[in-house]
């Protein structure tokens, strides 16, 4: 059991490894999204997916067949487009949603604008009119 427990063990280590690197990879791909939307290409480019694919079969050396690496990475590649398509997605909500607060905050300052230069109105009206009323007396 104990040695079962080992095998886990570098499992688990090799696991984290992973993430990080897919992790590392998917801000790629994402920074990669952001310069394909800077110049309005498509997300999905299947040229470049085929590459991928070729690329780690050609690479494999075992224990993982060949048709094995092709599902792992389609299934990679397929989540970073994921990964692309909602940092669009999130980064246009963002965009939209400061947009919104910008204009509400002019909006708001227009307001407080319009209502100093009414009360200042108000206020040199009646300035006027008490010396107006003052002479009289």
């Amino acid at each position: 059991m104990d040695e079962i427990e080992g095998w886990r063990k570098k499992i688990d280590e090799i696991d984290l490894k992973l993430l990080k690197l897919l992790n590392r990879r998917s801000r790629c791909a994402i920074e990669i999204g952001k310069i394909k939307q800077e110049l309005n290409m498509e997300i999905y480019d299947p040229k470049r997916e085929k590459e991928v694919i070729r690329n780690v079969k050609n690479a494999t050396n075992g224990p993982l067949m060949k048709e094995a690496v092709t599902r792992l990475f389609e299934r990679i590649i397929d989540e970073s487009r994921r990964a692309e398509r909602e940092t669009r997605i999130r980064e246009k909500r963002e965009k939209r949603e400061k947009s919104r607060k910008t204009r509400q905050h002019d909006i708001t300052k227009a307001r407080k604008h319009e209502s100093t230069k009414a009360r200042k109105h108000e206020i040199a009206k009646a300035r006027k009119h008490e010396k107006t009323t003052s002479r009289k007396i």
